[in-house]
């Protein structure tokens, strides 16, 4: 989903802080993150003693989905990695854990995101990677409105400081489930 930001660039930046902020946390779904505040929130919860059974697991974390999002909506939009300043993206914590969990369970030798062969992905990396997405996404829901306002206030203070006012795309687009 891409939402453009309308705003008068000609007004002084106090007359659209509260617009803008408004404007924000209004299109946005109530689980969504800025990209850029995935990783470092992930990297906390998984010290969180529910989620440390998965430190000696190899799973991909969501912070990694979330960037294949990214750049898959780059490529099929056209634009390359250094184009990627021109948006904000912001990442539907909820909606990619449900793909994610949805391709993991379609795991067949002829989905070939998901072949053994190609992959070397097991059974057991399956089970887990599942079982490591139900315990982000429980722990997740403990802090998910404030982890979405100090991302929403984030973003206000980007758009603040720098004058940027970037298109918003959340991830991943909802319609296609099967990438």
């Amino acid at each position: 989903m891409v939402i453009p930001i309308a705003c008068e660039k000609n007004r002084p930046l106090a007359h659209k802080n509260v617009h803008l902020f408004d404007q924000i946390q209004a299109t946005l779904p109530s689980d969504a993150l800025l990209y850029e505040m995935l990783k470092p929130l992930e990297q906390k919860l998984q010290k969180r003693p529910q989620m440390l059974r998965f430190a000696t697991k190899s799973v991909y974390p969501l912070w990694f989905l979330s960037e294949t999002e990214r750049n898959v909506f780059l490529w099929r939009n056209n634009h390359s990695l250094r184009e990627q300043e021109a948006f904000q993206f912001w990442i539907s914590i909820d909606h990619l854990i449900e793909r994610r969990i949805h391709q993991l369970q379609r795991f067949t030798e002829e989905n070939l995101f998901l072949s053994p062969e190609l992959t070397g992905h097991t059974r057991d990396f399956q089970r887990a990677q599942i079982e490591y997405l139900e315990a982000f996404s429980h722990e997740f829901k403990k802090i998910r409105p404030h982890a979405h306002a100090l991302s929403v206030v984030g973003a206000t203070l980007e758009n603040e400081q720098t004058g940027n006012w970037k298109e918003h795309v959340v991830l991943p687009i909802k319609g296609n489930r099967s990438n």
